[in-house]
């Protein structure tokens, strides 16, 4: 039993993984296993991210072939044994028929059995298509190689579906690598953008802060000023109050009349227009923080798979009116997302983008044009 299973055994030994054939100019790679070389090399035409081994999936930066003659004696000698084998086989049909001693010329397709000219006249064979051994080989050659030529085309429309998947999955690798660095690059971009936008809002919050300042410098410096006024007008009158009557009389009337033009005027506060500047400031950064909260809810309102890309994102300084403008695309539909200090508009379906530049965007919008001065 142990012979049979080792012939058994051979002919996958001696195969190539991919062909599922005798190897033909056996090399081996870097793993250590071995492949004809024309399939290794039909499997290495589209490599992106190193060499795989087809058996194991072991990579290897470089492509490495070492011709194995070791091998190719093995298989010369597997080859012979095969050949061998059938001689045999040969032999021992030529014994002729055990009962009779006659040779065995023809086959009858009832029993599937060879028979002798003897056994040909016996009754257990009178009544069955009997035909000679040359002519029952050559239709059964011919079912057989018409089976063996549909398996070897089924064999060859397998290994061709195999190249296609395999040069799709190169393919779709490819892509995949392109998406992953455009999504770096948006996001980078917009990190940049943020970074920028965040400079701009605090040098104007930096400005403000020199402008309340020099405003307050200057408010204590003239107001100090008007107050050592009052304080020696207020003394200059208390010591009058306090002269003799005779005294005290003299240019009643003209002090009276000067006290009269003296109503105080407040003067002129800057601080409203500082006011209405940090109150600016505070819409701007309250509209921010609802537009990266809406970013961060977009995605779980709408899936990854909905929210293919990032178009866009555009913000303008318009006199402290900030406008946020967010385009991502949905399937077949653009989603704008729109802040600004007086107006909020949150998920419009936008069928089309008609026209957009530095100053106007168009959009269409249910039957309605909207358009957004920038």
């Amino acid at each position: 039993m142990d012979a049979p299973s080792a012939r058994d055994a051979l002919p996958g030994e001696a195969s190539c993984p991919i062909c599922l054939e005798y190897f033909r100019d056996p090399v081996s790679i870097h793993c250590g296993h071995h492949f004809c070389r024309s399939c290794i090399e039909r499997c290495w035409e589209w490599p992106t991210a190193g060499f795989a081994c087809p058996r194991c999936r072991d990579t290897a930066p470089e492509r490495s072939l070492r011709p194995s003659r070791e091998l190719a004696r093995v298989l010369e000698i597997a080859r012979r044994l095969s050949r061998g084998e059938a001689l045999g086989t040969g032999e021992e049909e030529e014994e002729g028929c055990q009962k009779h001693r006659e040779p065995l010329e023809v086959f009858c397709k009832e029993d599937g059995a060879l028979l002798c000219a003897i056994c040909r006249e016996s009754r257990a064979h009178r009544s069955h298509t009997v035909l000679p051994v040359p002519e029952v080989v050559r239709e059964y050659q011919g079912q057989i190689q018409a089976q063996l030529q549909t398996l070897k085309d089924d064999r060859d429309k397998i290994q061709e579906f195999r190249e296609a998947e395999m040069r799709r999955s190169w393919e779709y690798l490819e892509k995949t690598e392109v998406e992953r660095q455009r999504i770096l690059s948006q996001f980078q971009g917009l990190h940049l953008s943020l970074e920028e936008h965040s400079r701009h809002l605090l040098a104007r919050l930096g400005d403000l802060e020199r402008d309340i300042g020099k405003v307050q410098e200057e408010n204590v410096t003239s107001l100090t000023k008007e107050i050592s006024r009052l304080d020696a007008r207020i003394q200059e009158l208390e010591e009058k109050c306090r002269q003799p009557a005779r005294t005290f009389l003299q240019d009643i009337n003209g002090t009276l009349s000067r006290l009269v033009k003296e109503n105080l005027q407040l003067p002129l506060s800057p601080l409203p227009e500082l006011e209405k500047k940090i109150h600016h400031f505070r819409e701007e950064n309250t509209l921010l923080e609802e537009t990266l909260r809406s970013f961060q809810g977009i995605g779980s309102r709408l899936g990854d798979e909905a929210m293919n890309f990032i178009d866009f994102i555009i913000y303008i300084n318009c006199s402290y009116c900030i406008y946020y403008i967010c385009l991502c695309l949905l399937h077949d539909y653009y989603i704008i997302i729109t802040y600004t200090c007086n107006h909020y508009i949150s998920l419009l379906r936008v069928y089309a983008v008609f026209y957009c530049d530095y100053f106007y965007c168009y959009f269409f919008y249910c039957n309605y044009f909207l358009i957004a001065n920038l």
